[in-house]
């Protein structure tokens, strides 16, 4: 595809409604004057998939915004080592990508996942300036749906990143609301 290699294990910064982040992207190409960011993960191709699908590719968006300016956003992918594949929203930039939304715009997409993550943050840090921590889990979501159903005025939940219900695989908060056998 035309692709070459401008960086590997880059240092990234940047930030997000005021926050410090930083990151390191696996693999940065360039063609011409695009970018694309390849994240490399040892394994879990379908769970990479329905991030991408689901708009929940955070670490990617993040990545990406972070790069340094360029004329486009850059394409992202991840690349899967266990299994050999390249899985990418979309066929823009990798010809022979797994691509969960053919159709989907990358700016667009972009936009969604920025807007949905900004929101989440500013609620969390709300609920951090109020002293409240949310322990969520699969005992505690339904109750916390209910509550947000009827104390959340300033944010609709569906503007929000998606708030999962299944556990954590790890959580060192399990213990606070005595989930620990």
């Amino acid at each position: 595809n035309g692709w070459s290699i401008a960086a590997i294990e880059t240092k990234l910064e940047g930030s997000i409604a005021g926050l410090r982040i930083k990151g390191i992207a696996d693999l940065v190409l360039e063609r011409g004057s695009e970018k694309a960011i390849i994240d490399l993960k040892w394994r879990g191709a379908g769970w990479r998939q329905m991030l991408l699908k689901n708009e929940e590719d955070i670490q990617l968006y993040l990545y990406s915004n972070m790069l340094p300016p360029v004329t486009e956003w850059p394409h992202t992918a991840y690349f899967v080592i266990n299994q050999g594949k390249l899985i990418a929203r979309n066929n823009a930039a990798f010809r022979q990508a797994i691509a969960v939304s053919p159709d989907a715009d990358t700016r667009e997409v972009n936009q969604r996942i920025w807007e949905k993550m900004t929101k989440t943050l500013e609620w969390r840090r709300q609920q951090l300036r109020s002293g409240r921590i949310e322990v969520r889990c699969h005992k505690t979501a339904a109750l916390l749906e209910d509550h947000y159903a009827e104390a959340l005025t300033e944010f609709d939940l569906l503007d929000l990143l998606e708030m999962k219900e299944e556990d954590a695989a790890y959580d060192d908060y399990r213990t606070l609301i005595n989930l620990i056998e």
